[in-house]
């Protein structure tokens, strides 16, 4: 049974059975290794709360063999094993709050958002709760969950820049509405629907640029930290064939995720970033008017415009910078979404008047 060392911890029941007098170890967290029940959860054994009756046994040996154990938090210990309540403080059911061993991510931001211990502490009404759900839900079904040891003190923004990286989106306020939402960069809109920025609202291009297959990458290299192989660090690979055919030599980009410790989520993520690594796309920065308020970062929209030669080019927001009552303008860098449903328009350059002399 674990003892987390919480300043109000009670004395070991089963120890002071045995042991008399016991102190109750305040703000020290150990096991005490007994004959609770056990209940397999997603993999993982998760202790009932039963009396404990004996120690265990770790065999004949006059010499205690080097144990290691691995705990994992949850965000809210309410209700029985295997419920939906353990760690659901978000209720989505069916257990979707884990992911095979590991934590829904969206959950642990939910927690890093709403947590008046360790995280910011915002009120329930101030983060959306149904687009949270949402992201938890694709989050799932993608099969990439998150585990992290945080061993050592650090700031909410911290952790929070590891599952963005983690999820591919961005967590933060609704400009319209105020409230905490995620945005994951999917599949999930229709180019025609999204808001447009044409010459009508678009003040200035500060800088543009055209997709070059130079700028891309043809391999994937994720590095991590495998919980199969005894936590030692190893690595997935993914390769852009046709890419590689194009480039006509291997170009590598090596990324780092903290939050991945399976090799099937591994994967996952190393296919995800080759598709948004091996294909050129344009991007750069430009000012629009006020209309632009609605944007934030890792939404997408339209642009249509003369001074970037594109039509119906679906783009999504980088960095925002919101400018001032003054200038009245707002500043968005901006990148092609690799994942639009409709087929961009790219206008050519005009025909030259070059006459070639006779």
């Amino acid at each position: 049974r674990l003892h987390k060392g919480s300043e109000t911890q009670p004395v070991s029941t089963f120890l002071a059975s045995r042991m008399s007098p016991l102190p109750a170890y305040r703000g020290l967290s150990y096991i005490v290794i007994s004959n609770i029940q056990t209940q397999v959860l997603n993999g993982w054994i998760i202790e009932n709360v039963t009396a404990e009756t004996k120690g265990a046994n770790f065999g004949e040996s006059n010499q205690i063999r080097y144990v290691r154990v691995e705990v994992q938090t949850f965000d809210d210990l309410a209700g029985t094993a295997g419920s939906p309540a353990l760690g659901d403080t978000m209720n989505l059911g069916n257990d979707h709050h884990f992911i095979g061993p590991d934590l829904n991510p969206i959950v642990v931001a939910w927690d890093l958002w709403t947590n008046t211990r360790w995280g910011r502490g915002f009120g329930l009404g101030d983060v959306n709760l149904a687009n949270f759900k949402a992201a938890a839900e694709t989050c799932w079904s993608e099969g990439i969950g998150w585990t992290n040891l945080i061993d050592e003190q650090t700031t909410t923004g911290a952790i929070q820049d590891m599952i963005e990286q983690h999820i591919d989106g961005y967590i933060g306020p609704n400009p319209l509405t105020g409230q905490i939402e995620v945005s994951l960069a999917r599949p999930d809109y229709v180019v025609a629907s999204l808001p447009l920025v044409d010459d009508n609202n678009l003040i200035e291009v500060k800088d543009w640029a055209q997709g070059d297959w130079s700028n891309t990458k043809n391999r994937v290299r994720i590095r991590y930290t495998s919980r199969t192989k005894d936590w030692k660090e190893t690595h997935a690979v993914e390769t852009a064939a046709g890419n590689r055919v194009i480039q006509g030599r291997t170009v590598t980009e090596e990324i780092r995720y903290e939050g991945v410790h399976t090799d099937a989520v591994a994967q996952v993520i190393a296919a995800r970033d080759k598709r948004g690594l091996s294909i050129p796309l344009q991007k750069g920065t430009i000012v629009v008017d006020r209309t632009g308020y609605q944007f934030k970062p890792g939404q997408p929209f339209r642009l249509t415009s003369s001074q970037t030669k594109t039509t119906d080019l679906p783009v999504r927001v980088t960095r925002i910078a919101y400018g001032d009552s003054i200038r009245q303008s707002i500043e968005l860098s901006v990148v092609e979404d690799i994942f639009g449903n409709e087929p961009a328009t790219v206008e050519t350059n005009p025909p030259s008047d070059f006459v070639p002399p006779i």
